[in-house]
């Protein structure tokens, strides 16, 4: 090392270079390879940080997901629904909780979906099937107690006049009917409930730090969630005007979410008419 260091001329490859030459390019060399090696540095501290980031993101908006479905569940086991009929007043019938209510609803949805398409017939309004499900969600999701026909009127104008004639032999079927409470209320389980759901879609179908198939994964733990019942109730829903932005996001045939819905279940309505994805039915 000495000698190269006092050597005036050095020989590479049979030829005298100059003994500033190697020095010059040792300096040329490291100073770009420091130059280089600092920037890959700095990018990598950036990725770093950039991945720590997205991770972090990432698991805030799983852990909140998970506090909806959480949010589902307590929703889920404060809902108390009434029997449509009381055999004994005497001795009533406990409500419906948790689940067991859904079947109460199905129940209430059915014959009231009953009578709005009997009118519908009776009275040739020529309304499609899509429209008397929208008439009757309506109409189960409001009520058409006492002091609440004119609302239901206003909500059911895009009709016109087949709007009055529905409203008005339905109030009568329905005072009359033997299946019980069918004009009652049902806003107060059903508003929070679905509005839940649709925003616990949306949270992980609008994330960017969230794949593909890791989205399709979450929505399959919240869709695992819903009974049969629920699914009926919320097949209708999505069916009437209550479905406009599930419908206009493609919720529904993005992650399939009605997959778990029985055919034959939806009373005259074939599911696979509205919505075009593949039903676990199909593959028994």
């Amino acid at each position: 090392i000495a000698a190269l260091i006092h050597t005036e001329s050095w020989i590479l490859f049979g030829k005298v270079i100059a003994s500033d030459v190697p020095g010059d390019y040792g300096e040329y060399v490291g100073g770009f390879v420091g130059t280089v090696l600092t920037v890959e540095s700095l990018l990598l501290v950036a990725y770093t940080i950039l991945g720590q980031t997205c991770e972090t993101a990432k698991n805030a908006i799983v852990n909140q997901f998970f506090k909806m479905l959480d949010y589902h569940q307590n929703n889920l086991q404060s809902i108390s629904v009434k029997p449509l009929t009381e055999k004994n007043p005497l001795n009533p019938t406990p409500p419906a909780v948790h689940r067991m209510a859904f079947v109460t609803l199905k129940i209430q949805f059915h014959y009231l979906l009953q009578e709005v398409s009997k009118i519908n017939e009776d009275k040739k309004l020529k309304r499609t099937h899509e429209q008397l499900a929208d008439i009757s969600i309506v109409v189960f999701y409001y009520g058409m107690g006492d002091g609440w026909e004119q609302f239901i009127l206003d909500k059911l104008s895009v009709y016109g006049e087949a709007s009055n004639i529905m409203v008005e032999n339905l109030r009568i079927a329905l005072a009359n009917n033997p299946h019980g409470h069918l004009s009652r209320t049902n806003q107060t389980h059903l508003s929070s409930y679905f509005r839940n759901i649709y925003n616990a879609i949306r949270l992980i179908d609008e994330s960017i730090y969230l794949k593909d198939y890791e989205k399709l994964h979450y929505v399959k733990i919240l869709r695992a969630q819903l009974s049969n019942p629920e699914l009926y109730v919320l097949f209708f829903n999505l069916l009437s005007r209550f479905g406009k932005k599930w419908k206009e996001k493609k919720y529904i045939e993005k992650y399939s979410f009605l997959t778990n819905l029985p055919l034959k279940y939806t009373d005259n309505y074939n599911p696979k008419t509205y919505f075009r994805i593949e039903y676990e039915e199909d593959e028994i």
